[in-house]
């Protein structure tokens, strides 16, 4: 999280509905959410695709999430990220996903799965 400012605007960053924009907020609260880990070199989710055109990039990529109905059966899903990179900066200005809201657990589904 100390290394967010070398890739995020603030504070005109914008987030999807469960991080209140801005980098400061996104520090926060995924900082609060998530154990700190280092950064590898490689990904350890599957990467399905990597999309870029003018000022968007979109990863997509598998994650695993557990059925609501059936919590014993663990399945994969496509996920996608989508980021607005700032012309002049070349920082990460907009980000969206697919995430559903996170509710009380403050945590989106399948982040028990996350490395």
């Amino acid at each position: 999280m100390e290394r967010a400012p070398e890739f995020w605007r603030r504070p005109e960053y914008i987030h999807n509905p469960n991080v209140e924009s801005g980098r400061d907020a996104f520090m926060r609260t995924i900082g609060a959410s998530r154990k700190p880990r280092d950064v590898k070199p490689t990904s350890s989710f599957p990467i399905i695709d990597i999309i870029a055109e003018r000022d968007i990039v979109m990863v997509m990529w598998a994650r695993k999430v557990r059925d609501r109905e059936h919590p014993e059966q663990i399945y994969e899903m496509t996920w996608f990220d989508v980021f607005r990179v700032d012309s002049k900066s070349g920082l990460i200005a907009e980000h969206w996903d697919s995430s559903e809201r996170w509710g009380t657990a403050g945590r989106p589904p399948g982040a028990e799965f996350f490395p």
